[in-house]
């Protein structure tokens, strides 16, 4: 799939990468465009929870405080004492479950993966109701309070990526905070030698992330239908953090129309159908029923039964959809939207037997994540508040191609009004401490 390039970013301060720079040089760049201490606020630094960063790990490696045997040692500490619960997921289960992104390990660790936030409930995932083996980025990372990052299709070379949907599936980013995320974006973008949609790409462009660089002049297009389309405690939180934008950025808000949303969820679905089953056939071919439980069954049957003329129809409509996307991005620099129709939900009980066949709720997880995948088009989710229950809750923000630049530094300023309310997960294990 080639994505094209487009009008101009929104300017702000950025740092190019060269292509032959190797990943160590890329981090460099990376970490010069971090913000300094004296940039947060005492607030932010001594009194509000957050992760640990890469920039935490490498002052505590090279200051010999902590040891990678010692987090190690503390992480395991960590996993005795949650009884068996697969807080941290280290073993892949068997391939088909896992190319399937299908959460309920059968084979080597039984169980499911469970939400920080609240153990009896999922952690998300793009194939089913419940939680995946991390195939998706921004549904988990909207579930369970973190960052997750997707840049343009191809903007990350596929070397060493399992092949399963070859024109959907890309190379994206979970962290604990925008920083993190772009030094980790600096490190594995690039060009492809094999993967020719690169060839039309912008240089990798990296933002400076400093609260004086946050610029007043964004222009958000939202869609008000899928604000109303999902759970009140979602609406509620999203509108008010895009009200928040507004009051404290100046940005703008630009009504838009998505059509023919449904056609396009109905053809993205079939591609990935389609390039999953042709992906696995060779697999398939081999493939004992008894292995793989009843949701893995029903997906593998429908996707079959899935023909070369659907396939080549779902296509145009994907170059109908980016043309309608073109539109939009000529009114304003981003798209906002809800990262998830529902927070996370409960982990049934019978799932480990059955498998997890809650497509009504696999339905409201993938609403909004449609579009970035389909089309190639880079995204980032951020924690913006919780529902009811404490459960975290994720907006959306839609770039251009190759826009990721303008995306990293809208995110950080989202980050920095939100900060303050972030909260610690029931499950927590602080690896750098020692326990």
């Amino acid at each position: 799939m080639i994505i094209h390039s487009s009008a101009e970013l929104p300017k702000q301060e950025v740092r190019c990468i060269e292509s032959d720079q190797s990943p160590c040089d890329r981090v460099q760049k990376a970490v010069e465009c971090l913000p300094s201490i004296s940039d947060k606020s005492s607030f932010e630094i001594d009194h509000c929870f957050r992760h640990w960063t890469i920039m935490d790990y490498s002052k505590a490696y090279k200051s010999g405080a902590v040891t990678p045997r010692k987090e190690e040692q503390n992480g395991c500490i960590g996993l005795d004492r949650a009884k068996g619960m697969l807080a941290v997921l280290t073993v892949l289960d068997h391939v088909v479950h896992y190319l399937l992104g299908k959460p309920i390990c059968r084979s080597l660790v039984p169980g499911a993966t469970r939400n920080p936030y609240n153990t009896s409930r999922i952690t998300g995932g793009s194939s089913s109701g419940s939680a995946a083996l991390v195939r998706s980025v921004r549904i988990p990372a909207a579930l369970c309070g973190v960052v997750g990052f997707k840049p343009t299709f191809g903007r990350v070379p596929h070397e060493g990526v399992l092949p399963l949907n070859w024109t959907v599936g890309m190379v994206g980013i979970l962290a604990g905070t925008v920083e993190d995320a772009l030094i980790t974006y600096a490190a594995i973008s690039g060009e492809s030698s094999s993967d020719e949609s690169t060839a039309l790409s912008h240089k990798v462009e990296l933002p400076f992330l400093k609260p004086k660089t946050f610029s007043s002049d964004i222009k958000v297009a939202k869609y008000g239908k899928w604000f109303n389309d999902c759970h009140s405690d979602i609406k509620l939180c999203c509108s008010k953090a895009i009200e928040k934008l507004q009051r404290c950025y100046g940005w703008q808000t630009v009504e838009v129309t998505v059509p023919e949303i449904e056609t396009m969820r109905l053809a993205h679905y079939l591609t990935i159908g389609s390039e999953c089953v042709a992906s696995l056939d060779h697999i398939l071919q081999k493939l004992d029923n008894s292995e793989v439980g009843w949701d893995s069954r029903i997906a593998l049957s429908i996707y079959g039964s899935f023909s070369g003329v659907e396939y080549i129809k779902a296509q145009k409509i994907r170059n109908r959809q980016i043309q309608f996307f073109n539109k939009i991005f000529s009114k304003a620099d981003v798209i906002v939207t809800p990262t998830t129709g529902v927070t996370a939900t409960r982990i049934q009980n019978d799932a480990l037997e059955t498998g997890e066949l809650d497509y009504i709720t696999g339905a409201a997880l993938v609403r909004y994540i449609v579009a970035g995948n389909f089309l190639g088009l880079p995204a980032v989710t951020l924690p913006i508040g919780y529902d009811k229950d404490g459960l975290p809750i994720g907006l959306q923000f839609i770039g251009r191609p190759w826009s990721e630049a303008t995306l990293l530094h809208i995110s950080s300023a989202v980050q920095a009004l939100f900060f303050s309310d972030y909260k610690k997960p029931n499950v927590y294990y602080d690896l750098l401490h020692t326990p």
